[in-house]
Protein backbone atom coordinates (compact mmCIF):
# COMPACT_ATOMS: atom_id res chain seq x y z
CA UNK A 1 0.00 0.00 0.00
CA UNK A 2 1.78 3.14 -1.20
CA UNK A 3 0.26 6.42 0.05
CA UNK A 4 -2.82 4.40 0.98
CA UNK A 5 -5.25 5.62 3.64
CA UNK A 6 -8.15 3.94 5.43
CA UNK A 7 -7.79 0.54 3.78
CA UNK A 8 -8.37 -2.88 5.33
CA UNK A 9 -6.20 -5.85 4.43
CA UNK A 10 -7.33 -9.00 6.22
CA UNK A 11 -7.40 -12.80 6.09
CA UNK A 12 -5.03 -13.17 3.15
CA UNK A 13 -2.45 -15.89 2.64
CA UNK A 14 0.69 -14.47 1.06
CA UNK A 15 3.43 -16.95 0.26
CA UNK A 16 6.90 -16.95 -1.27
CA UNK A 17 6.86 -13.36 -2.48
CA UNK A 18 10.09 -12.21 -4.07
CA UNK A 19 10.26 -9.07 -1.93
CA UNK A 20 8.09 -7.85 0.97
CA UNK A 21 5.00 -9.81 1.96
CA UNK A 22 2.95 -6.75 2.98
CA UNK A 23 4.50 -3.29 2.75
CA UNK A 24 2.93 -0.07 4.05
CA UNK A 25 4.81 2.86 2.52
CA UNK A 26 3.96 6.48 3.38
CA UNK A 27 0.51 5.24 4.30
CA UNK A 28 -1.87 6.23 7.13
CA UNK A 29 -4.69 4.72 9.17
CA UNK A 30 -4.86 1.30 7.53
CA UNK A 31 -5.97 -1.93 9.23
CA UNK A 32 -3.85 -5.03 8.64
CA UNK A 33 -5.34 -8.05 10.42
CA UNK A 34 -5.27 -11.86 10.45
CA UNK A 35 -3.01 -12.34 7.44
CA UNK A 36 -0.61 -15.25 6.95
CA UNK A 37 2.68 -14.22 5.37
CA UNK A 38 5.39 -16.79 4.74
CA UNK A 39 8.60 -17.19 2.79
CA UNK A 40 9.08 -13.53 1.83
CA UNK A 41 12.25 -12.87 -0.16
CA UNK A 42 12.94 -9.71 1.85
CA UNK A 43 10.89 -8.66 4.90
CA UNK A 44 7.59 -10.24 5.90
CA UNK A 45 5.56 -7.22 7.07
CA UNK A 46 7.07 -3.76 6.60
CA UNK A 47 5.75 -0.47 7.99
CA UNK A 48 7.75 2.26 6.25
CA UNK A 49 7.28 6.01 6.77
CA UNK A 50 3.74 5.33 7.97
CA UNK A 51 1.49 6.26 10.89
CA UNK A 52 -1.80 5.41 12.54
CA UNK A 53 -2.05 1.76 11.46
CA UNK A 54 -3.67 -1.09 13.38
CA UNK A 55 -1.64 -4.25 12.80
CA UNK A 56 -3.01 -7.28 14.65
CA UNK A 57 -3.39 -11.05 14.53
CA UNK A 58 -0.95 -11.54 11.67
CA UNK A 59 1.41 -14.52 11.38
CA UNK A 60 4.75 -13.94 9.66
CA UNK A 61 7.09 -16.88 9.09
CA UNK A 62 10.30 -17.57 7.22
CA UNK A 63 11.15 -14.09 5.95
CA UNK A 64 14.64 -13.92 4.44
CA UNK A 65 15.53 -10.78 6.43
CA UNK A 66 13.17 -9.36 9.07
CA UNK A 67 9.79 -10.74 10.00
CA UNK A 68 8.26 -7.48 11.26
CA UNK A 69 10.16 -4.33 10.22
CA UNK A 70 9.19 -0.89 11.48
CA UNK A 71 10.75 2.19 9.90
CA UNK A 72 12.52 0.79 6.85
CA UNK A 73 14.29 3.81 5.18
CA UNK A 74 12.09 6.32 7.08
CA UNK A 75 10.45 6.57 10.50
CA UNK A 76 7.05 5.09 11.30
CA UNK A 77 5.21 6.46 14.35
CA UNK A 78 2.08 5.97 16.42
CA UNK A 79 1.13 2.55 15.11
CA UNK A 80 -0.60 -0.13 17.20
CA UNK A 81 0.62 -3.73 17.01
CA UNK A 82 -1.23 -6.48 18.91
CA UNK A 83 -1.27 -10.27 18.89
CA UNK A 84 1.10 -10.77 15.97
CA UNK A 85 3.24 -13.92 15.65
CA UNK A 86 6.67 -13.80 14.02
CA UNK A 87 9.26 -16.57 13.71
CA UNK A 88 11.86 -18.17 11.48
CA UNK A 89 13.29 -14.91 10.11
CA UNK A 90 16.75 -14.92 8.55
CA UNK A 91 18.21 -11.90 10.40
CA UNK A 92 15.79 -10.97 13.21
CA UNK A 93 12.12 -11.47 13.93
CA UNK A 94 11.62 -7.80 14.89
CA UNK A 95 13.40 -4.65 13.71
CA UNK A 96 12.65 -1.01 14.60
CA UNK A 97 14.83 1.65 13.00
CA UNK A 98 15.20 5.25 11.72
CA UNK A 99 13.91 6.77 14.97
CA UNK A 100 10.50 5.11 14.70
CA UNK A 101 8.73 5.83 17.99
CA UNK A 102 5.44 5.40 19.86
CA UNK A 103 4.91 1.98 18.31
CA UNK A 104 3.67 -0.23 21.14
CA UNK A 105 3.76 -3.98 20.56
CA UNK A 106 1.38 -5.97 22.78
CA UNK A 107 1.15 -9.78 23.05
CA UNK A 108 3.85 -10.20 20.43
CA UNK A 109 4.75 -13.88 19.95
CA UNK A 110 8.33 -14.33 18.79
CA UNK A 111 9.84 -17.68 17.90
CA UNK A 112 8.25 -21.10 17.81
CA UNK A 113 8.46 -24.29 19.79
CA UNK A 114 11.19 -24.18 22.42
CA UNK A 115 12.11 -20.58 21.58
CA UNK A 116 8.54 -19.18 21.69
CA UNK A 117 7.98 -16.20 23.97
CA UNK A 118 5.27 -13.58 24.44
CA UNK A 119 6.38 -9.96 24.84
CA UNK A 120 5.11 -6.43 25.26
CA UNK A 121 7.66 -3.96 23.91
CA UNK A 122 8.39 -0.30 23.29
CA UNK A 123 11.60 -0.06 21.34
CA UNK A 124 13.27 2.31 18.91
CA UNK A 125 16.31 1.57 16.77
CA UNK A 126 16.63 -2.00 18.06
CA UNK A 127 16.19 -5.58 16.91
CA UNK A 128 14.96 -8.66 18.81
CA UNK A 129 15.41 -12.30 17.90
CA UNK A 130 14.65 -15.43 20.01
CA UNK A 131 17.00 -18.38 20.18
CA UNK A 132 17.29 -21.74 21.92
CA UNK A 133 21.09 -21.81 22.01
CA UNK A 134 22.96 -20.33 24.95
CA UNK A 135 26.14 -20.89 27.00
CA UNK A 136 25.90 -22.86 30.23
CA UNK A 137 24.62 -20.91 33.26
CA UNK A 138 26.47 -22.91 35.92
CA UNK A 139 25.06 -24.26 39.17
CA UNK A 140 23.64 -21.06 40.69
CA UNK A 141 21.14 -20.34 37.90
CA UNK A 142 18.37 -22.59 36.61
CA UNK A 143 17.92 -21.95 32.89
CA UNK A 144 14.34 -21.79 31.62
CA UNK A 145 15.46 -22.22 27.98
CA UNK A 146 13.99 -18.87 26.93
CA UNK A 147 16.58 -16.57 25.32
CA UNK A 148 16.43 -13.35 23.33
CA UNK A 149 19.11 -11.63 21.25
CA UNK A 150 18.95 -7.83 21.55
CA UNK A 151 20.88 -5.43 19.32
CA UNK A 152 20.70 -1.61 19.23
CA UNK A 153 20.67 -0.11 15.72
CA UNK A 154 22.49 3.13 14.92
CA UNK A 155 20.53 6.16 13.70
CA UNK A 156 22.62 9.10 12.46
CA UNK A 157 25.58 7.55 14.23
CA UNK A 158 23.84 7.41 17.61
CA UNK A 159 22.74 4.26 19.46
CA UNK A 160 19.44 4.24 21.37
CA UNK A 161 19.61 4.62 25.14
CA UNK A 162 17.44 1.58 25.87
CA UNK A 163 14.45 -0.57 24.96
CA UNK A 164 11.53 -1.27 27.30
CA UNK A 165 10.41 -4.89 27.39
CA UNK A 166 7.92 -7.01 29.31
CA UNK A 167 8.37 -10.79 29.15
CA UNK A 168 5.13 -12.71 29.80
CA UNK A 169 5.72 -15.78 32.01
CA UNK A 170 2.22 -16.99 32.91
CA UNK A 171 2.75 -20.25 31.00
CA UNK A 172 5.46 -21.33 33.48
CA UNK A 173 3.04 -21.46 36.46
CA UNK A 174 5.68 -20.17 38.88
CA UNK A 175 5.14 -20.37 42.62
CA UNK A 176 5.45 -17.28 44.83
CA UNK A 177 8.94 -18.36 45.91
CA UNK A 178 10.01 -18.89 42.31
CA UNK A 179 8.88 -15.37 41.39
CA UNK A 180 11.23 -14.09 44.09
CA UNK A 181 14.08 -15.84 42.30
CA UNK A 182 12.98 -15.08 38.72
CA UNK A 183 14.91 -12.64 36.59
CA UNK A 184 16.64 -11.86 33.33
CA UNK A 185 20.38 -12.27 32.94
CA UNK A 186 22.66 -11.07 30.12
CA UNK A 187 25.60 -13.07 28.85
CA UNK A 188 28.89 -11.19 29.17
CA UNK A 189 31.08 -12.44 26.32
CA UNK A 190 34.27 -10.90 27.72
CA UNK A 191 33.91 -12.64 31.08
CA UNK A 192 32.07 -15.66 29.70
CA UNK A 193 29.54 -15.37 32.52
CA UNK A 194 25.84 -14.53 32.96
CA UNK A 195 25.22 -11.22 34.78
CA UNK A 196 22.01 -9.96 36.38
CA UNK A 197 20.35 -7.51 33.96
CA UNK A 198 18.24 -5.84 36.65
CA UNK A 199 14.79 -7.10 35.69
CA UNK A 200 11.68 -6.80 37.87
CA UNK A 201 9.37 -9.83 38.21
CA UNK A 202 5.74 -9.18 39.22
CA UNK A 203 3.79 -12.22 40.42
CA UNK A 204 0.45 -10.39 40.07
CA UNK A 205 0.79 -9.44 36.40
CA UNK A 206 3.11 -12.40 35.67
CA UNK A 207 5.42 -10.08 33.75
CA UNK A 208 9.18 -9.65 33.96
CA UNK A 209 10.10 -6.07 33.04
CA UNK A 210 13.50 -4.90 31.85
CA UNK A 211 15.18 -1.91 30.28
CA UNK A 212 17.69 -3.33 27.81
CA UNK A 213 20.73 -1.16 27.19
CA UNK A 214 23.53 -3.44 26.02
CA UNK A 215 23.84 -5.62 22.95
CA UNK A 216 23.78 -9.30 23.75
CA UNK A 217 21.98 -12.47 24.66
CA UNK A 218 19.37 -12.25 27.42
CA UNK A 219 17.67 -15.17 29.15
CA UNK A 220 15.10 -16.05 31.80
CA UNK A 221 16.55 -17.79 34.86
CA UNK A 222 15.75 -18.78 38.42
CA UNK A 223 18.43 -17.71 40.88
CA UNK A 224 19.05 -20.81 42.99
CA UNK A 225 20.86 -18.77 45.65
CA UNK A 226 17.67 -16.93 46.63
CA UNK A 227 16.41 -17.94 50.09
CA UNK A 228 13.14 -19.82 50.01
CA UNK A 229 13.50 -21.18 46.51
CA UNK A 230 12.66 -24.90 46.28
CA UNK A 231 15.95 -26.76 46.33
CA UNK A 232 17.54 -24.77 49.18
CA UNK A 233 16.51 -27.46 51.69
CA UNK A 234 16.15 -31.22 51.56
CA UNK A 235 12.49 -32.04 50.81
CA UNK A 236 10.35 -33.77 53.43
CA UNK A 237 8.73 -36.17 50.96
CA UNK A 238 9.13 -37.74 47.55
CA UNK A 239 7.17 -35.74 44.97
CA UNK A 240 6.58 -35.41 41.23
CA UNK A 241 5.23 -32.02 40.12
CA UNK A 242 3.02 -31.17 37.16
CA UNK A 243 5.17 -30.28 34.19
CA UNK A 244 5.35 -26.67 33.01
CA UNK A 245 4.42 -25.30 30.63
CA UNK A 246 1.48 -27.60 29.93
CA UNK A 247 0.26 -27.95 27.20
CA UNK A 248 3.72 -27.54 25.63
CA UNK A 249 5.55 -27.50 22.28
CA UNK A 250 8.11 -28.99 22.04
CA UNK A 251 9.87 -28.72 25.43
CA UNK A 252 8.62 -28.74 29.02
CA UNK A 253 10.11 -28.85 32.52
CA UNK A 254 9.52 -31.73 34.95
CA UNK A 255 10.35 -31.16 38.64
CA UNK A 256 10.66 -33.85 41.32
CA UNK A 257 11.87 -34.08 44.90
CA UNK A 258 13.92 -36.68 46.78
CA UNK A 259 14.07 -36.61 50.61
CA UNK A 260 16.79 -39.28 50.57
CA UNK A 261 19.25 -40.84 48.16
CA UNK A 262 17.57 -43.21 45.73
CA UNK A 263 17.87 -45.01 42.43
CA UNK A 264 15.80 -42.76 40.14
CA UNK A 265 14.16 -43.55 36.82
CA UNK A 266 12.00 -40.97 34.99
CA UNK A 267 10.23 -42.33 31.91
CA UNK A 268 7.68 -41.12 29.38
CA UNK A 269 4.95 -43.29 27.82
CA UNK A 270 2.32 -42.75 25.16
CA UNK A 271 -1.33 -43.62 25.79
CA UNK A 272 -0.75 -47.12 24.36
CA UNK A 273 1.68 -47.83 27.17
CA UNK A 274 4.73 -47.70 24.91
CA UNK A 275 7.85 -46.15 26.36
CA UNK A 276 8.96 -43.17 24.26
CA UNK A 277 11.74 -41.69 26.44
CA UNK A 278 13.94 -42.35 29.46
CA UNK A 279 14.89 -38.99 30.97
CA UNK A 280 16.72 -40.15 34.11
CA UNK A 281 18.23 -43.49 35.10
CA UNK A 282 20.78 -43.14 37.89
CA UNK A 283 21.42 -42.93 41.62
CA UNK A 284 20.70 -39.41 42.91
CA UNK A 285 21.26 -37.56 46.18
CA UNK A 286 18.50 -35.83 48.23
CA UNK A 287 17.26 -32.57 46.72
CA UNK A 288 15.01 -31.05 44.09
CA UNK A 289 15.59 -31.72 40.41
CA UNK A 290 14.41 -30.29 37.10
CA UNK A 291 14.53 -32.23 33.83
CA UNK A 292 13.78 -30.71 30.41
CA UNK A 293 11.78 -33.03 28.16
CA UNK A 294 12.18 -32.38 24.41
CA UNK A 295 9.29 -33.92 22.44
CA UNK A 296 10.02 -32.49 19.02
CA UNK A 297 10.27 -36.03 17.57
CA UNK A 298 6.84 -37.03 18.93
CA UNK A 299 3.32 -36.47 17.64
CA UNK A 300 0.75 -34.28 19.38
CA UNK A 301 -1.18 -36.01 22.12
CA UNK A 302 -1.36 -36.91 25.79
CA UNK A 303 1.66 -38.59 27.38
CA UNK A 304 2.28 -40.13 30.79
CA UNK A 305 5.48 -39.48 32.71
CA UNK A 306 6.42 -41.81 35.56
CA UNK A 307 8.94 -41.36 38.35
CA UNK A 308 10.38 -44.37 40.20
CA UNK A 309 12.47 -43.36 43.22
CA UNK A 310 13.40 -46.30 45.41
CA UNK A 311 10.10 -47.97 46.28
CA UNK A 312 8.05 -44.86 45.41
CA UNK A 313 6.20 -44.54 42.09
CA UNK A 314 4.42 -41.42 40.77
CA UNK A 315 2.68 -40.75 37.46
CA UNK A 316 1.25 -37.65 35.80
CA UNK A 317 -0.11 -36.69 32.38
CA UNK A 318 1.09 -33.95 30.02
CA UNK A 319 -0.18 -32.68 26.68
CA UNK A 320 1.96 -32.02 23.61
CA UNK A 321 0.32 -29.64 21.12
CA UNK A 322 2.06 -28.92 17.79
Amino acid sequence: LVDGEGNSVSENVIGDSGNHGIRLWNATDNTITDNEIHGSGNDGLTVQGSTGHTVSGNTVTGADRYGLRIGFTSASTDNAFAGNTVYGSGEADLMSENDSENNHLADLVLGEGASEMVLNADLMNSSLHPTTEAPSSGEELQALDSYLEFAPVESDGVLPSSAQLEWQVDSFNFSEDEFEALGIWRYDDSGEVWVDAGALADDETELVSIEMEETGLYGLFLDLTVTGLPGDEIPDDFALDQNYPNPFNPTTNINYALPEAAEVRLEVYNMLGQQVAVLVSEQQQPGRYTVVFDARALASGVYIYRLRAGSEVFTRKMTLVK
